[in-house]
């Protein structure tokens, strides 16, 4: 009985050693990969010079954590702005010229990247594996009168390297920059599918 009872806590504590060790592994940062953008739209953009920025109203729907969906309508607000794409944003879609119906999702992940990390964790970090998270950033344009003109779909993930032999490279590579670079980069491409309607400008 004793001997079981010992062999029970000796599996217990290695298990817990095992978990911590997982979710350790998860703190660690690798590279991002950039985007891949599937265009809907055949439309050749439209002259900015010859055309009226509209005002905007985003209407988001997200199932996406909440750092990840406010990093995602920030990067999407700058982007507009860079592009000259926007006049000013409105809180109020009766108002607006232009109403983007945002949806962002996170990207399931593949069986393979979510044993990663346990694979990472029972080896004490030895065995180097890598984990992946991704998301999607759709969006529909459309006008006061409810026609959709433009639809533009996006995409954009991060790689996480897991191991003691990446600890040298853990600075200037925290998972929080590089997915502000990832989703900067998606909003980036989502902007520019939008402008090449040549009904997005006013005229």
């Amino acid at each position: 009985m004793g001997w079981f009872l010992c062999r029970s806590y000796s599996l217990g504590v290695y298990m817990a050693r095992a978990t911590l060790l997982v979710l350790c592994a998860l703190l660690l940062g690798g590279c991002a990969s950039f985007p891949q953008s599937t265009p809907t739209t055949p439309d050749t953009a439209a002259d900015p010079d010859d055309a009226t920025a509209p005002d905007v109203y985003l209407d988001v729907t997200s199932r996406v954590s909440t750092p990840v969906r406010d990093e995602s309508i920030s990067a999407l607000k700058a982007s507009l702005k860079d592009a000259e794409a926007v006049s000013q944003f409105t809180d109020d879609p009766s108002q607006a010229d232009r109403i983007l119906d945002v949806r962002l999702e996170k990207k399931p992940r593949s069986p393979a990247s979510a044993i990663g990390p346990v694979i990472t964790g029972f080896s004490y970090f030895l065995i180097p594996t890598y984990s992946t998270i991704g998301w999607t950033m759709e969006i529909h344009g459309r006008t006061q009168d409810g026609d959709t003109f433009v639809a533009t779909d996006t995409s954009g993930s991060m790689r996480f390297w897991l191991g003691i032999w990446l600890i040298p490279a853990m600075p200037g590579n925290s998972p929080t920059e590089i997915r502000g670079q990832v989703l900067s980069a998606m909003a980036d491409d989502a902007v520019a599918q939008l402008t090449r309607s040549d009904r997005y400008f006013l005229n």
